[in-house]
């Protein structure tokens, strides 16, 4: 048989499709001529590669699976610290106005300097303060805040003050240094979330509410 008719059924010999007598006449003449044997082995070869690479995929991709499943673990792991941590930023940095019920309020005289502090009845939440002076009528104000406390930071101080300096019971030095005289319609207003106290601060003069 020649080597062009061998060479056009190597294909299907490879490919197991050939009737057994051509089989014989394949494997007998491939005994003959090496020409022909090489043209089979380089055919096997091309065949057989893809074989391999097919294999090798098969091998990594597990592995590329779960790289990405590594991958998704972190990703997830980081989105759920996040989202702890802000929700903790949030619950123990929000501040909101208390309500006059929810608040203990103190007045005491040391010297010269009254006094006022207000602490939250829940020992679990901190008050602070901020005064403000700038009112239109020039009386002067109090904003009390409230907050939880953060159980990883040790606060400095759990309730809010703040006083005055009284050199008689009619005159305080204001925050300038310069001495006020006081009269009835001087007041400060102590701000609540259900409604706003008014204090006049001369009666504050004694250290009594």
């Amino acid at each position: 048989m020649k080597c062009e008719i061998i060479r056009d059924l190597l294909p299907s010999y490879i490919e197991e499709l050939t009737s057994e007598e051509s089989n014989r006449a394949i494997e007998e003449h491939l005994k003959t001529c090496p020409a022909c044997r090489k043209y089979l082995e380089e055919m096997q070869t091309s065949v057989d590669a893809p074989e391999i690479k097919t294999a090798n995929a098969k091998e990594i991709n597990p592995f590329k699976k779960l790289k990405k499943r590594t991958w998704k673990a972190i990703g997830a792991t980081v989105l759920v610290c996040a989202l702890l941590f802000g929700g903790a930023a949030y619950y123990y940095g929000h501040e909101w106005t208390p309500s006059s019920g929810d608040v203990t309020v103190k007045c005491e005289k040391v010297g010269e300097v009254v006094t006022l502090s207000f602490f939250a009845k829940d020992e679990k939440l901190i008050m602070e303060s901020y005064l403000d002076y700038s009112l239109d009528d020039g009386s002067e104000q109090v904003n009390l805040q409230m907050h939880r406390q953060n159980p990883l930071k040790k606060p400095t101080h759990k309730g809010a003050y703040f006083g005055y300096t009284f050199l008689d019971d009619d005159t305080i030095y204001n925050t300038d240094g310069n001495k006020r005289k006081l009269t009835d319609e001087d007041v400060v207003t102590i701000k609540y979330k259900d409604k706003d106290v008014k204090i006049k601060i001369k009666d504050l003069a004694d250290g009594k509410l």
